[in-house]
């Protein structure tokens, strides 16, 4: 048994000292070079941004005009915003992306914009779509608070219960505008 083992020790070993000489200096060079978490992390990230083919629309629903960021009004919507002007409202609604949270539950929905800042108190509503993923929703005053959060910045950042995601702003000029003057009645806060 000795003798057994003392041989294989004798035969691994050279060849386990030669693996890297033996390696393709590409190869080898890979192997001495791993990527950090974070590094595989930012790539993903970046190749999920470039598939994303959701941008900002208007759209309009019986109770005003609304701001959405998805590919169509019914399809694969993130966040929208929905003015109800006669009642001086605006409803949030962050669609699916909420964890840990079971329909009925209040939970905070909080949106950023550089300085811009909102937080509105939301309750998890049943997704239409799918029973095992819930929606928050819920509403604040019209105020120059909700319209900042539209302007300026690269990335609108959404914060609900074991979630934070990042929307783009690029698809945004000229939207917003036309958003904030529906529900102003006509009227610019700027």
């Amino acid at each position: 048994m000795r003798r057994r083992f003392c041989r294989a020790i004798l035969i691994l070993v050279p060849i386990l000292l030669a693996a890297p000489l033996a390696l393709p200096p590409d190869a080898a060079a890979q192997t001495a070079k791993k990527l950090s978490a974070k590094e595989i992390a930012k790539k993903k990230k970046e190749a999920a941004a470039s598939r994303d083919l959701r941008s900002w629309n208007l759209g309009r629903e019986p109770s005003g005009p609304v701001l959405f960021y998805g590919r169509t009004q019914n399809d694969d919507v993130a966040v929208s915003f929905t003015c109800q002007p006669e009642a001086g409202l605006v409803r949030v609604i962050a669609y699916g992306s909420a964890r840990g949270v079971k329909p009925g539950d209040g939970a905070r929905l909080r949106v950023t914009n550089g300085p811009a800042r909102l937080e509105v108190a939301a309750i998890a509503l049943p997704n239409d779509k799918n029973a095992n993923i819930v929606d928050l929703g819920g509403t604040t005053k019209i105020s120059t608070r909700v319209f900042a959060l539209l302007r300026g910045g690269d990335t609108m950042v959404l914060e609900v219960p074991g979630r934070t995601i990042g929307f783009s702003l690029k698809t945004m000029p000229g939207k917003n505008e036309a958003f904030e003057r529906a529900c102003l009645g006509g009227k610019s806060g700027k």
